[in-house]
């Protein structure tokens, strides 16, 4: 039996793949963008408990700063007595 046809194609002939496609660049684009959004919620979230934790904070610090000034006054005003002065 003749064989009537040569193959001259060769594995190495083959053009390579690109690594990257459009569609795995769009693919990567997307996972980042979802990944920004929730890192962008989550700072969100920590912003407004840290903000919420500072308001009290905040306002614990001025209570003590009226109590400090009425105690300061009550230490001022505090003069012995004269009956006490003359014993």
């Amino acid at each position: 039996m003749k064989k009537l046809s040569v193959n001259l194609f060769q594995a190495e002939l083959m053009p390579e793949q690109p690594l990257w496609t459009l569609k795995r660049v769009v693919l990567v684009w997307g996972i980042s963008l979802i990944l920004m959004v929730l890192w962008l919620f989550f700072s969100q979230y920590q912003l407004s408990q840290l903000s919420t934790e500072f308001e009290k904070i905040n306002q614990k610090q001025q209570q003590n700063d009226i109590l400090l000034a009425q105690l300061t006054d009550l230490v001022s005003q505090n003069k012995a007595d004269p009956l006490l002065q003359e014993k």
